[in-house]
């Protein structure tokens, strides 16, 4: 029954937010196929993912100053073979849902389908971990919504990066959601346990995604009344190659 409860709970509300999301722009009727696209690209980064972790992890095995001693590997694992394979892979699947439908996206659509892309990555992610977590922890994962907000801050940085064509709003949009996650993961290693500081960081960090998690609501009810986050930015095939770092 704790596992049944574990998995509604972590799911659920991902799966509620990509519902709101794919119905927001009823007015393009192309919107919500880039949505289920998005969400398909979100699942299949799992499995560049999986790939790059287990080359990284052997890897970091053979490396024995690395692999011998508790706090560098725990640095490795959470800043190399989690949160910068993660991320790099929700990304490439995002840019592609871009090149790969014609559709005049806005800076509130790309906002919108990173944030798929990374509720779709832990959506899978989620069906993992429930089977391994109590319904309290379930529940944190669930409303914390870790992948969604780490898409959601890469996606608006990026909108903002085509809508100013200032290059530093790209760099915050990659930078950003991966420091945020490898932190996090970081802080749920085994340092942990040496250092309580990190028990608070993680605290922190959970707390600060639902912040965020309130503020990407407030964006999508909000935003899409306002023309600067509605109007179309661009990106077409040839365009969102141009401007892939």
């Amino acid at each position: 029954m704790e596992i049944i409860v574990a998995f509604i709970a972590c799911l659920v509300p991902s799966i509620i937010v990509y519902l709101l999301l794919k119905k927001a722009r009823k007015d393009q009727p192309d919107y919500a196929n880039c949505c289920k696209k998005a969400l398909f690209g979100g699942f299949l980064s799992v499995i560049g993912v999986i790939l790059s972790a287990l080359i990284l992890n052997v890897i970091g095995s053979q490396i024995r100053p690395l692999h011998d001693n508790a706090i560098p590997w725990d640095i490795f694992k959470a800043f190399v073979v989690f949160a910068l394979t993660e991320e790099f892979w929700k990304y490439y699947f995002f840019r592609r849902t871009l090149k790969k439908n014609a559709y005049a996206y806005s800076w509130y659509d790309v906002t919108a389908l990173m944030t798929i892309v990374g509720l779709g990555f832990g959506i899978i992610e989620s069906i993992f971990y429930a089977f391994s977590m109590s319904p309290i922890e379930a529940t944190i994962r669930g409303v914390t919504l870790g992948h969604g907000v780490y898409g959601f801050i890469m996606g608006y940085f990026f909108g903002k990066y085509v809508y100013t064509g200032k290059k530093r709003y790209h760099v915050i949009a990659l930078l950003v959601p991966y420091l945020l996650h490898a932190l996090y993961d970081f802080s749920l290693s085994g340092i942990n346990e040496t250092y309580e500081f990190f028990v608070f960081s993680a605290v922190l960090l959970a707390i600060f995604d639902v912040v965020i998690v309130i503020r990407m609501i407030f964006f999508f009810v909000r935003k899409r009344n306002q023309e600067r986050y509605m109007t179309p930015l661009g990106i077409s095939e040839a365009s969102a190659e141009q401007t892939v770092l």
